[in-house]
């Protein structure tokens, strides 16, 4: 009667990583995982203040919420342009491995602005796909009833406004509002990654943190967390690119992943 609840949902899950992990272990036996993190002092130093972006943007919200002041917010505004400047100045002795993590910071302080603005929603779409969320999660189930409706007919077929938020939820259990504002903004930071990824093919590494701040600076990515649904299907847009001109994926994966990410962009975004 409820197959998104948190015992449905815990059962799929573990489920699910057991046959993906045995799919793993058949194709390529049991490999060793070498994740290597270490940083030269240098790298260090020039991550030092992009690493500071995401605190002084929750901080700055903070101070708008409560205060209504917003010079935090403006000091960080101007330094990530500074430090965008800066790496330009002596970008030829910049190590190319901080570039990464550099934009993903500058992406994370960025779209948390709008996300964390007010104690709730602000948006357009927004609060109608919020609807949807709330009705799956009080209802267990997904459902698509308004077909000739001209605004809910179109939101309830899309699953990243539905099931997705739906299956945080219950794992988290942190107040939807919350969770609503604040899980599409952060999903949706890893797009700028995407960017750079995509330019490093045409570009230095350099230039293609440069084209991947460009993305950053439009209008439209600092308010992307007035729509959800939008968020996610440009999400999987961008892997969908990424997946089909990446060098080291073969032609059978590159078609699975070609699939999988397609796919998830139609019933992300008016499926």
């Amino acid at each position: 009667n409820r197959p998104i609840s948190y015992d449905s949902l815990m059962f799929t899950v573990n489920v699910s990583l057991i046959n993906l992990g045995a799919f793993a272990y058949l194709r390529k036996g049991l490999q060793p995982i070498s994740i290597s993190l270490r940083l030269y002092p240098r790298e260090k130093a020039l991550l030092i203040m992009p690493s500071i972006f995401p605190i002084l943007s929750v901080l700055g919200i903070y101070m708008m919420n409560l205060k209504n002041d917003n010079n935090l917010l403006i000091i960080l505004l101007f330094l990530i342009s500074a430090y965008v400047l800066f790496i330009g100045s002596i970008h030829r002795s910049v190590p190319e491995r901080i570039y990464p993590m550099a934009i993903f910071f500058i992406s994370v302080s960025l779209v948390l602005i709008l996300g964390l603005r007010s104690d709730h929603l602000i948006g357009a779409d927004i609060h109608n796909e919020y609807y949807i969320f709330a009705r799956t999660i009080n209802d267990g189930l997904w459902r698509y009833t308004s077909e000739y409706d001209p605004i809910f007919g179109l939101l309830e077929a899309c699953l990243s406004i539905s099931i997705l938020p739906a299956i945080y939820q219950l794992i988290l259990n942190v107040d939807p509002e919350l969770l609503f504002k604040i899980l599409y903004p952060t999903i949706f930071s890893i797009v700028p990654l995407v960017v750079y990824s995509l330019s490093k093919r045409f570009l230095t590494g350099f230039h293609a943190m440069l084209a991947s701040f460009f993305f950053m600076s439009q209008l439209v990515f600092l308010r992307i967390s007035y729509f959800p649904r939008t968020s996610a299907a440009i999400l999987f847009f961008g892997l969908t690119l990424l997946a089909i001109f990446h060098d080291r994926i073969n032609g059978h994966m590159k078609m699975a992943l070609f699939a999988i990410f397609s796919f998830s962009c139609i019933l992300s975004h008016y499926s």
